[in-house]
């Protein structure tokens, strides 16, 4: 009986030990992230457990950081720190070769936490579009839309900023707009200095769009003509003809901007009309400060024009053929010099036969007047 009793409690003292809940279970947590994840950003992730122990380790692929018994990881790019029931991991650039994170502890806690499926917006899914410009010297309109956006939203190139925040950037040249989910650009003359913009919001990492890349073969040219030539101090008239002229346009130099907007500028000596198609300034008493031009409407600007003045084409006419008139009747140097030694020899040759020929005179009148007094003796 005793022998009985012995077994019996020995049984019930193994199963109680053997039982499920005396044993030590892995256990697996949420991971958390303290902010919104963003490529080349920073981020923190932290985790839970009512009894974890030291080793502890953040994993991805081939890196692992860790509090160990002493110390804790204190890199540049990665701290980790263990307080009590808390873990965390302190990542200072998200990158995409590192995404998937896992925990582990020394009393087998576990979590796994991905960057990108936990709440990550991948910029490169929301592709920036633009409208039919987009070549140099034309306007170009950039668009994107993206669920969610947030202001303050940005388009940059290197450290020019244009920017809707608690107002929208509005230039003459530039302008920006976000109505919910959709944010536009609007770029007045593409130039090659500024082709690739880049937009960001508050909740996503930078989208790049390159204007060079997508440019199209459109090299439509703005033609100004002028009414006549024209002197300083007299009016001219400039005139540009352009299908589907649109928007606001203006004529401008160094001095000024005179546009139709929506009425036309009347002031002074400039006077800007628009009708159509078609776009005249007015110019009276033209100065020297108003000899380049440039039109400009919604798509495009025009080249910078020069005025034609009185006497411009005359006088480089003039010039030209004078120019050529010389060149064509002046001899080379050498031929003036053997022309100079001959006139010189020739002179000397005329010179030497008049003063033979004057003692052969002088010779012959002498012989004639003694013949002649000879004869009058003789008689």
């Amino acid at each position: 009986m005793d022998i009985l009793k012995f077994y019996s409690y020995l049984f019930a003292l193994c199963f109680c030990l053997t039982r499920p809940e005396t044993l030590t279970r892995a256990q697996s947590s949420k991971i958390f992230k303290t902010e919104k994840v963003q490529l080349q950003k920073s981020a923190t992730l932290y985790i839970n457990f009512p009894n974890i122990e030291r080793p502890v380790e953040w994993i991805c692929k081939n890196y692992r950081y860790e509090c160990d018994d002493k110390t804790c990881d204190n890199t540049i790019d990665f701290q980790v720190t263990q307080h009590g029931d808390n873990s965390t991991l302190q990542i200072q650039n998200v990158t995409n070769e590192c995404l998937t994170w896992t925990f582990h502890d020394n009393n087998n806690n576990f979590g796994k936490f991905d960057l990108k499926t936990n709440g990550f917006r991948k910029a490169e899914t929301y592709e920036i579009t633009q409208n039919n410009n987009g070549a140099l010297n034309v306007s170009a309109t950039l668009l994107i839309e993206i669920p969610n956006m947030k202001r303050p939203t940005v388009w940059k190139y290197n450290n020019y900023k244009y920017e809707c925040d608690t107002t929208c950037a509005n230039s003459p040249e530039y302008k920006v707009t976000q109505d919910g989910d959709i944010s536009t650009f609007w770029i007045r003359n593409v130039i090659k200095e500024r082709l690739t913009w880049k937009f960001e919001d508050d909740n996503l990492e930078s989208s790049q769009f390159d204007l060079k890349m997508h440019s199209l073969a459109r090299r439509e040219s703005y033609n100004i003509t002028q009414s006549e030539p024209v002197a300083l101090g007299h009016n001219v008239i400039l005139h540009i003809e352009v299908a589907e002229m649109t928007g606001i346009v203006f004529w401008k130099n160094d001095n000024g901007r005179y546009e139709c907007n929506p009425t036309c500028y009347n002031y002074g000596n400039y006077e800007v009309t628009q009708v159509g198609s078609i776009s005249t300034l007015l110019i009276r008493n033209v100065t020297k400060q108003d000899l380049t031009w440039r039109f400009c409407d919604l798509y495009l600007c025009s080249g910078n024009y020069t005025l034609v003045k009185k006497g411009d084409k005359t006088e480089t006419t003039t010039t030209k053929d004078a120019e050529t008139n010389g060149s064509e009747n002046s001899l080379p140097t050498y031929a003036i010099v053997i022309i100079c030694i001959l006139g010189f020899v020739a002179i000397v040759i005329i010179a030497f036969v008049v003063i033979f020929k004057c003692k052969a005179f002088i010779k012959v009148k002498t012989s004639i007047t003694q013949c002649v007094s000879g004869k009058k003796d003789q008689n």
